[in-house]
């Protein structure tokens, strides 16, 4: 358990992720899916179609009640982006292409 500045305690496991031997600020690992959400910058429904349709990595705890809980692995999501990563075709500097 952590204090805050402000003499309340923060219960969150958060960890620090190292990015190209660089260490980045502390960010939890496991995400929600609205914090999923933000992190690939699309909104939260967007996200649930991705779910549903199978087309981004995510677990799916234990269902309770008529849902079961999703959750995303932050290196994951990182790597399913890098993926879908367009790359430029050659440009040349003067404004036109090879």
């Amino acid at each position: 358990m952590q204090q805050a500045d402000d003499g309340s305690t923060n219960n969150s496991q958060e960890r620090t992720l190292v990015t190209d031997g660089e260490p980045t600020q502390q960010e939890p690992e496991v995400l929600t899916l609205t914090e999923a959400s933000n992190f690939i910058c699309v909104s939260p429904r967007t996200m649930e179609r991705y779910v549903q349709e199978g087309l981004i990595p995510h677990v799916r705890l234990p269902r309770r009640g008529k849902r079961a809980l999703i959750r995303f692995l932050r290196p994951e999501l990182s790597r399913w982006l890098r993926a879908r990563m367009v790359r430029p075709l050659n440009f040349k500097h003067d404004g036109g292409y090879r």
